[in-house]
């Protein structure tokens, strides 16, 4: 019988879960796949994505790659998290999808 990847994801969390720390209220640490809360009702470490779009769901709903991707979550962030840093990243990925997608011009 083969497993769904849902399974396979629920089987390993609670696995980990089983192993791992818990947090102050006692709840098991990891996610809950198939749970009714979605992924955009929460956020690990900090607040930068507090926003009516959230980065990730702009990326997918316009099939951006990985490095595109990358663009949009550090433009979107830079004023609550990152800064100067955040743009540079931006522009780091920037070039690479120039090197990538149209070459190295000199």
């Amino acid at each position: 019988m083969e497993k769904s990847l849902k399974d396979i994801l629920n089987s390993t969390f609670t696995l980990y879960n089983s192993a791992s720390t818990r947090n102050s209220a006692s709840e098991p640490v990891g996610f809950n796949i198939g749970n009714e809360m979605n992924a955009n009702d929460k956020q690990i470490g900090g607040q930068h994505y507090q926003q009516s779009i959230q980065p990730w769901d702009y990326i997918i709903a316009n099939q951006l790659g990985y490095l595109e991707g990358n663009v949009i979550k550090y433009v979107t962030r830079h004023k609550s998290k990152g800064g100067r840093a955040d743009i540079l990243k931006a522009i780091h990925y920037l070039e690479k999808i120039l090197e990538v997608e149209y070459g190295v011009e000199e």
